[in-house]
C-alpha cells in the first residue's frame, strides 16, 4: 500500500502556466523611416550625398551636367517626331553675378519629376542614348552649391519653379544645427517664356566649399572662349566620328563679363574641338597614306612629299573598330581573341592627333584663346605616349623629325 501511494504521488504535476496568444503582425517597410529613428536617417542621407559628391572633382562637373541634362531632354522630346520642333538649348555665363543658366526646350518635367528631381540616386532618363542615368547628377547641384533655381514647363501656361538655398552649408553642417533646405515656390519663370515646353537650371557659386569659387578662375570673358572651353571639357563637345553626324541643335552661349560687356556665340550641333580645326596648317593622316601607296604602286620617289603634306603643325586619323581589325589603317596592335571579340562587339571609333611639338597647345591656349597660363584647354599625352608618336611620324615621313 505503502509503494503504491508514493507511486502514484510521484505522477501527478503541476498545470501549465498560462501563455496568452501571440500578437498578430501586420506587414511593414524595414526601410521605411520610424519617429525615434529621423535623425539616423537624416545622417544617412547626408553620407549617401557626400559620397556622390566625392565623385565630382573637376572645374567644369557643374557644366557637364548641366549641359548633359539639357542635350538629353531635347533629344528625347526629338525622338516624339513632332513636325516643326526645333531643339534649342540657351547657356547663359553671367560673371558679374557668378551664375550659370542652362534652358532646353526639351522634354520637361510633370510635377511629380519635378518635386523627385534632386533626390540622391533617383532618374527618369532610361535608355542607352541618354548621357547620364545614374541620378546623382542634379543631387550634386543641389548639395554641392549654395543656390539652384530650377523650372520646368511641361505645357503651355503651366510652370514649376523653385529655389534651392543653402544645400551644401547644410550638408558641411557636422553638429545638425542648420535645418535641411526645402525648395521654395519662385514666380520667376522667365527663362522659359519663349519656350513652349522645357527645362530651365540656375546655379550660382556662393557659399564655402565649392568647386570653382568663382566663374573668372578660367579667365574667360568672351562667348567664344566659353565655347571653345565647353566643346573640350563638357558633353558641349560630343564625339562623333568616322560619319557619324551630331544632331542638329540650335545652341546660344551668351557670356556677361564681369564690367558687364555681353557678348553672344552660336552654335548648330554639339561637337568637339578636334585640334586638327585649330591648331593651323594639318593634314589627313589617310590620305597622305593613300598618296604614298599610289606612289609606291607607280614606282615614285617616297621621299619627294608633295606640298600639301609638308609644313604642318600635324597630322589626324580617325578609324572604326572594323578598320582596325581588318588591318587597314596604320593601326596594327597585336589582339587576344579576346580583344577580338571586343573590337567587334563594341566596334569603337578612334581619333589620333599627332603634332610636331606640344608647344601648340600652349600657344593656342595662352596666345589665341588668351585663357589662364598653365591651364591647358588641352593636354599632350605622356611622355612614353609622345615617344611613340614621334616614332611613328618618322616612319610615316621616312626622314628625322624634331
Amino acid at each position: 500500500m505503502s509503494h503504491s501511494a508514493t507511486e502514484s504521488k510521484a505522477t501527478i504535476s503541476a498545470a501549465p502556466a498560462y501563455q496568452p496568444p501571440s500578437p498578430v503582425l501586420d506587414a511593414w517597410d524595414p526601410l521605411a523611416p520610424s519617429d525615434d529613428d529621423v535623425d539616423m536617417f537624416a545622417a544617412a542621407q547626408k553620407r549617401e550625398i557626400r559620397n556622390i559628391l566625392k565623385s565630382y572633382t573637376g572645374y567644369y562637373d557643374l557644366f557637364s551636367e548641366m549641359i548633359q541634362n539639357a542635350l538629353d531632354a531635347v533629344e528625347k522630346r526629338s525622338a516624339e517626331n513632332v513636325q516643326g520642333y526645333q531643339p534649342e538649348i540657351a547657356i547663359n555665363i553671367d560673371i558679374q553675378s557668378n551664375s550659370v543658366t542652362v534652358t532646353d526646350n526639351g522634354c520637361s518635367m510633370n510635377l511629380q519629376q519635378f518635386k523627385r528631381f534632386l533626390k540622391p540616386n533617383f532618374s527618369f532618363k532610361d535608355g542607352p542614348a541618354t548621357r547620364g542615368s545614374k541620378g546623382v547628377g542634379a543631387t550634386y547641384l543641389a548639395f554641392g552649391f549654395n543656390y539652384l533655381r530650377l523650372a520646368t514647363k511641361p505645357t503651355t501656361g503651366t510652370t514649376y519653379s523653385g529655389v534651392l538655398k543653402d544645400g551644401r552649408t547644410w550638408l558641411d553642417d557636422g553638429k545638425g544645427i542648420i535645418p535641411r533646405p526645402t525648395v521654395e515656390p519662385q514666380s520667376d519663370t522667365s527663362p522659359l517664356d519663349h519656350f513652349d515646353r522645357g527645362t530651365s537650371i540656375t546655379l550660382k557659386l556662393v557659399g564655402d566649399n565649392i568647386r570653382p569659387k568663382s566663374l573668372q578662375y578660367f579667365i574667360a570673358k568672351d562667348a567664344q572662349q566659353w565655347i571653345c572651353l565647353l566643346r573640350a571639357h563638357t558633353p558641349l563637345g560630343g564625339l562623333y566620328l568616322c560619319s557619324e553626324t551630331p544632331p542638329k541643335i540650335k545652341i546660344t552661349v551668351k557670356v556677361v563679363a564681369d564690367k558687364g560687356e555681353e557678348t553672344i556665340g552660336k552654335m548648330e550641333a554639339p561637337r568637339y574641338l578636334y585640334p586638327h580645326e585649330v591648331l593651323g596648317k594639318t593634314a589627313d593622316l589617310r590620305e597622305f597614306l593613300k598618296d604614298q601607296a599610289n606612289r609606291a604602286a607607280k614606282n615614285q620617289d617616297l621621299a619627294k612629299i608633295p606640298p600639301k603634306f609638308t609644313n604642318l603643325n600635324g597630322m589626324w586619323g580617325e578609324w572604326t573598330g572594323t578598320e582596325i581589325l581588318s588591318g587597314a589603317t596604320p593601326l596594327n596592335p597585336a589582339w587576344s581573341a579576346g580583344e577580338k571579340e571586343l573590337m567587334q562587339e563594341l566596334d569603337p571609333r578612334i581619333y589620333v592627333f599627332m603634332c610636331y611639338s606640344t608647344d601648340l597647345w600652349d600657344d593656342y591656349n595662352d596666345n589665341v584663346l588668351k585663357l589662364r597660363k598653365g591651364t591647358r584647354i588641352c593636354a599632350a599625352g605622356s611622355s612614353r605616349q609622345q615617344s611613340i608618336c614621334r616614332k611613328e611620324i618618322r616612319s610615316l615621313f621616312r626622314s628625322p623629325i624634331t
